[in-house]
């Protein structure tokens, strides 16, 4: 009977062992990682040209501080001359150009405050919530302009 009382406590912490690592095994937790869409905020975005291919195009990416075009919503400052805006459609918050702006196509809207040092526009669209300063020569070939009002502080060229 010994020998019985022997394996009988044996099978009992054998099942009882196993039991404890069933519930040890239940209880991990379980992780995982769920990816998320990028969420870009607005910011200010300033023009560098540092593409080696496009150097006055709006639309590389490597031209601008951020290395990503400017979206919807972002302040925008571009300190040179010759910068080309030729297709797409972006609503900036504010933009300001020192330099001479080329506007060839595409949809440009500005919510709040824009200034240019002088721009040529043979396409597209630029519309302002506020007004629009062109300090410099203003040469316009085509496309359309909307909004608050245009203030030119130099020579308009219309052709």
């Amino acid at each position: 009977m010994t020998a019985m009382k022997h394996v009988l406590s044996w099978i009992h912490r054998f099942v009882k062992a196993k039991s404890k690592r069933r519930q040890r095994r239940n209880r991990r937790l379980h992780l995982s990682v769920e990816l998320l869409e990028s969420r870009d905020q607005p910011a200010v975005v300033s023009w560098t040209g540092q593409s080696p291919t496009n150097p006055t195009s709006w639309h590389d990416a490597r031209n601008w501080s951020l290395n990503r075009v400017p979206f919807d919503g972002d302040d925008v400052f571009i300190g040179v001359s010759g910068v080309r805006f030729s297709s797409g459609r972006v609503t900036l918050n504010s933009l300001v150009v020192d330099g001479h702006f080329i506007m060839e196509g595409g949809s440009l809207s500005i919510s709040a405050m824009s200034s240019f040092g002088g721009i040529t526009m043979s396409g597209g669209g630029l519309s302002f919530a506020n007004t629009f300063v062109a300090n410099n020569n203003f040469f316009w070939s085509g496309g359309k302009i909307g909004g608050a009002g245009v203030r030119n502080e130099g020579t308009l060229f219309i052709t």
